[in-house]
């Protein structure tokens, strides 16, 4: 759920088509200030575009979370680059401590039979961007 001032969007995440390596990598380039930065979510028959661009303020982004295909916006609004990514990374850490279920999302066949098995819990809450400590 994304909310800005009144708007509010909902995106479905989907086992299927898993976003949280793009979606970490699209928090860790806000954090960074690598913009523009774009990505998809595919919620199984929709897509949602989530696009963060530049202001004249390099403290401030534009925050625009479209549907693909649609022509239309959910929620639009200038805020804080840093706020923006950390509110996220804050989001992501309490969604993998706190509400992961591994019955739903642990269901991954990319590792080799012979590598040491690492819970895809521990694989997103030990990545660099949200291990690190600001």
């Amino acid at each position: 759920h994304l909310t800005l001032n009144d708007a509010k969007a909902t995106i479905e995440l989907s086992e299927v088509y898993d976003p949280f390596p793009e979606l970490l990598a699209w928090g860790r380039e806000i954090g960074e200030g690598d913009l523009p930065v774009e990505m998809e979510i595919d919620e199984e028959g929709r897509e949602a575009v989530l696009t963060v661009l530049r202001t004249d303020d390099p403290e401030r982004v534009l925050l625009r979370v479209t549907r693909k295909h649609e022509n239309n916006t959910l929620l639009e609004g200038i805020v804080s680059r840093i706020a923006l990514a950390a509110a996220l990374k804050a989001e992501l850490i309490r969604f993998f401590t706190m509400e992961f279920d591994p019955l739903h999302w642990d269901l991954r066949g990319d590792f080799e039979p012979d590598d040491e098995y690492v819970p895809f819990k521990d694989i997103m809450l030990n990545h660099p961007w949200l291990a690190a400590t600001e």
